[in-house]
């Protein structure tokens, strides 16, 4: 059914996608006149940290290039889900407040 790269990339991107709302969740807190209310912070935070992680894998900036589930990997995954979800949060969050 699934090939062993297929099963890792799904975890990764749950990695990311989890991370990412916690991310988006944190810099709400730290931001908080950008804040949406923890739903939505939650919810373009996990899709930020998908995005961030597709990003960080394109441009090969997230650790442990070995395709294994190994540490330096599940960290590079981490760190790019805090970031992309923290930074998608603050955009929207600052797009939300100016325009609408």
């Amino acid at each position: 059914m699934f090939h062993g790269d297929s099963v890792m990339y799904i975890v990764f991107i749950i990695i990311q996608m989890l991370t990412g709302i916690v991310g988006g969740n944190l810099l709400a807190n730290m931001a908080k006149n950008l804040s949406m209310g923890a739903k939505r912070n939650s919810i373009v935070g996990m899709i930020g940290g998908g995005i961030g992680g597709q990003v960080f894998r394109v441009m090969e900036i997230t650790a442990g290039q070995s395709g294994g589930l190994d540490f330096d990997s599940i960290l590079g995954s981490v760190l790019a889900g805090v970031a992309g979800g923290g930074a998608v949060m603050l955009v929207v969050g600052y797009i939300k407040k100016t325009f609408f």
